[in-house]
């Protein structure tokens, strides 16, 4: 366990409640709809509103990531 690296327990927390924030907001809404609590439009507007949400943060960190060899000397 020793030549294991160093967890920082502050980002596997967050990474912990990110993953449990997405995976209900995409699964709240199937759950409502299967206790007949919202409407099948509903239940597809949430979906994919939830989807295009989630794409664009992905793409957008995707997009502006800083690599570490971009550290050019000119």
């Amino acid at each position: 366990m020793s030549d294991s690296p160093q967890t920082n327990s502050v980002a596997e927390f967050a990474q912990y409640t990110t993953g449990f924030m997405v995976l209900s907001g995409l699964a709240l809404p199937l759950v409502f709809y299967h206790v007949a609590l919202i409407p099948l439009w509903s239940f597809f507007l949430c979906e994919v509103g939830g989807l295009i949400i989630y794409t664009s943060i992905v793409l957008f960190g995707w997009f502006f990531r800083e690599d570490a060899s971009d550290d050019y000397d000119f």
